[in-house]
């Protein structure tokens, strides 16, 4: 789940399924989370690195036991990109693919 849909169609570009809610504070309705876990076996959770995106990453993620990931960090906040679609811009589709997959490999580690 990521917070526009700019960054569903990069996703989708890339071969992931996505969705976006209305707003990065937006709770999904149960019955819309179970219709997702039945059909995905993860479900991941994708935020701009803003006050907005991590608080609402953390709503989701105590309400549905939801993995997330950051493009950003404190260290790199301010490197020009802010969620997957500005990053494409910046940098190569293959670039942006490398940087989704490295961040849900560092998930499934965990």
């Amino acid at each position: 789940m990521t917070k526009s849909l700019k960054d569903v169609v990069v996703y989708r570009t890339l071969g992931f399924y996505a969705l976006a809610c209305q707003n990065e504070l937006g709770m999904i309705k149960d019955t819309v989370i179970d219709e997702l876990r039945s059909r995905f076996d993860r479900i991941v959770l994708n935020n701009d690195f803003d006050y907005a995106g991590v608080t609402g990453t953390n709503l989701m993620k105590k309400a549905y036991n939801l993995p997330y990931f950051f493009l950003q960090s404190f260290r790199t906040r301010s490197n020009g990109y802010k969620d997957i679609s500005d990053f494409k811009e910046w940098h190569s589709i293959d670039a942006s693919g490398k940087i989704i997959n490295d961040n849900l490999e560092n998930l499934w580690e965990k």
